[in-house]
């Protein structure tokens, strides 16, 4: 048995087997009986979960966001553009940071913590989570500053000025 049960099967493993679904049959399913092919179909089940969460997310609180803004900032360069849907082809690619975040916790190569406690308490819980929320930031803002505005062929490959419509 893993160390870390799969996310969806803590959120939606009590229904399941309220509703009569084998244990078995829920470790088989969400990828932690620990087989091969559990590891796949659970990674397919997390990603198609993910994917259709975004669109979810994506299709009610995106226009909702939008409203707002129109309503408020009405002479805002960014309420003048219709809205684009150029996001949908990236989504895809946005589920598998949740999918391979669970499979490293799965398979017991992530060194997450379990919880509060085993982080050191909630300070260092606190100071580790924004120290690593301002790294990936700092990187994901270096990434997309020289290799999509400034190198040329990240211009070419990657299109992003499709992307930014205003």
């Amino acid at each position: 048995m893993p160390s870390h049960t799969p996310l969806l099967q803590v959120l939606l493993g009590p229904a399941l087997l309220h509703a009569g679904i084998a244990p078995e049959t829920l470790s088989f399913v969400f990828g932690s009986e620990g087989s091969l092919l559990s590891d796949l179909c659970g990674r397919l089940v997390c990603w198609c979960a993910f994917y259709a969460l975004i669109h979810i997310f994506y299709h009610i609180f995106a226009p909702g966001v939008r409203a707002f803004c129109e309503r408020w900032y009405p002479d805002a360069p960014t309420s003048a553009v219709p809205q684009k849907l150029v996001s949908h082809a990236a989504f895809p690619l946005y589920v598998t940071v949740p999918l391979l975040t669970d499979f490293f916790q799965v398979k017991g190569w992530s060194q997450a913590c379990g919880g509060i406690d085993d982080c050191g308490g909630p300070a260092r819980a606190l100071l580790g989570c924004a120290a690593y929320f301002l790294l990936l930031e700092f990187i994901i803002f270096v990434d997309h500053y020289y290799l999509l505005h400034k190198w040329s062929v990240g211009k070419r490959l990657g299109q992003h000025a499709f992307h930014h419509v205003y």
